[in-house]
């Protein structure tokens, strides 16, 4: 079944043949297979995060950490499965009612994640989705130019991370006003070679250092390192999951596509976070972002850049959805670009004075991720799929039907493992993973301010440390 129908082909002889340019264009931006949604999904749901991972796993200890990832990973594929099958069964719907496609045989609205929630769930759903939808967005693309801006201050210390904040999030928000996700598919690729290429250099570095003693036996210290450790770590994000699903010809092929991308973002979770942790424990505890704990190299300075362009790359990503939703909300949605994209500055002023005001590069990663991953990921998805497939003539004609073995007696399994799901996501990281998160911001808040110049800078060598006593200065020689 095809997502939109087919552009009229043009008839006259000199509008049918493609110029070369025009080629190139629809060769590097048009994206509508699997294979973009599988190189979408391995961008977005990797990127600056990744800098920030072996710190968490450092608050979680090793083993705790890989059991912690591993679990999410289980997790989140299933609850996409169940929000890929609402998806298509609102799709399957709508099409047979007339309400796919405007009158022009064309649909020119982008569906997004609270649209398949208020759709199955009413209306009730549809806005508090779209309020946690918002939440996770706003804290993401804040998360990237926060991310630019400690990148950069890793390897220059001509400026603080103030300035480096301000200048970043200028370039960023440029990005914001990208169309639509058929015009990433050039930047996607880019952007994954980046990744990897940092992955494998951060494993390359700590393997050169070796293995601390005992490293491998840590575990965490307190509650609070557990659940803060476990909001990033054990995150999964569905935010902008139907987006990409939307953009397909073909949305059928999405799990299949979906499931590629998680798995290759999977070789670029774990390896570097063990890795960093053997070599590097406590560094890695101290400093949220990694390149603060690696010595400065002209590898290390290609892997700084090549984060930075991906870096812009996911800032679109989560904040064109974003943008969608605004368009929706002032009722600009179905005009021109030209009248919709200078509509979208008041958010992108938004964006940039949230990532300067607030520049806790950890603790903003783990606040919007207890905050919104677990419902968006997880418990919308397993309590929504519940309720529209609760009864036997809804589960008869499914869109989509599950595994033949989970549909035993009646999907008992199925049902199952969705309120295992809702209990455990609920309490763990959306009540004390998002209480601890907010008391560590508290906690930065009242250590360096709102707009703060400097957080977890180096501490100047012209100035004299102060006693042990003081505590003001971690063995890293960075101030906190």
């Amino acid at each position: 079944m095809q997502i939109d129908k087919a552009a009229p082909k043009s008839t006259g002889g000199g509008t049918a043949r493609m110029s070369c340019m025009q080629f190139v264009i629809k060769l590097c931006t048009e994206g509508h297979t699997a294979w973009d949604c599988l190189l979408t999904v391995a961008c977005a749901q990797i990127g600056q995060v990744m800098l920030v991972m072996p710190h968490s796993m450092a608050l979680l200890g090793i083993k705790v950490g890989i059991v912690v990832a591993l679990v999410a990973a289980i997790g989140g594929l299933w609850t996409m499965y169940l929000l890929a099958s609402l998806y298509l069964e609102m799709k399957t719907r709508l099409i047979k009612s007339g309400g796919w496609y405007d009158a022009s045989g064309k649909r020119r609205q982008v569906t997004q994640y609270h649209e398949v929630m208020g759709f199955h769930a009413g209306p009730v759903m549809k806005y508090v989705s779209q309020i946690v939808i918002a939440v996770h967005l706003v804290g993401t693309c804040t998360a990237q130019v926060v991310a630019c801006a400690s990148n950069n201050y890793s390897i220059t210390l001509t400026h603080d991370k103030r300035f480096f904040t301000l200048v970043w999030g200028a370039v960023l928000m440029c990005f914001s006003f990208v169309p639509t996700f058929r015009h990433f598919r050039i930047i996607n690729i880019i952007a994954l070679i980046g990744t990897a290429y940092t992955e494998w250099f951060l494993v390359a570095v700590s393997a050169q250092n070796g293995i601390t003693p005992g490293a491998i036996d840590r575990s965490y210290r307190s509650a609070e390192d557990f659940f803060i450790g476990a909001a990033v770590l054990g995150q999964f994000g569905h935010s902008i999951a139907l987006e990409m699903a939307d953009a397909m010809r073909n949305a059928w092929h999405f799990q299949a596509a979906y499931t590629a991308g998680w798995l290759w973002v999977l070789t670029l979770i774990l390896p570097h976070s063990i890795a960093a942790n053997l070599a590097f424990p406590d560094q890695v505890y101290e400093q949220d972002n990694i390149f603060n704990v690696i010595p400065n190299s002209p590898p290390k300075y290609l892997a700084v850049w090549f984060m930075n362009i991906h870096q812009v790359v996911a800032f679109g990503l989560y904040s064109v959805p974003l943008m969608f939703m605004w368009e929706k909300l002032i009722r600009v949605h179905s005009k021109p670009w030209y009248i919709r994209l200078p509509l979208r500055l008041p958010i992108s002023g938004l964006l940039y004075v949230i990532s300067v005001a607030f520049p806790f590069y950890g603790t903003i990663n783990s606040l919007y991720s207890s905050l919104s991953e677990p419902l968006t990921a997880f418990v919308f998805p397993c309590a929504v799929y519940t309720w529209v497939y609760r009864t036997r003539a809804a589960r008869e004609q499914a869109a989509m039907k599950p595994f033949k073995w989970l549909r035993l007696w009646s999907w008992s399994p199925v049902f199952a493992v969705n309120v295992g799901i809702i209990l455990v996501w609920t309490i763990a990281q959306f009540g004390f993973g998002t209480y601890f998160s907010i008391v560590r911001m508290i906690q930065n808040v009242n250590s360096f301010g709102v707009f703060a110049a400097c957080y977890q800078c180096k501490a100047s060598s012209a100035v004299a440390a102060p006693p042990p006593a003081a505590n003001l200065t971690l063995s890293t020689g960075y101030a906190v």
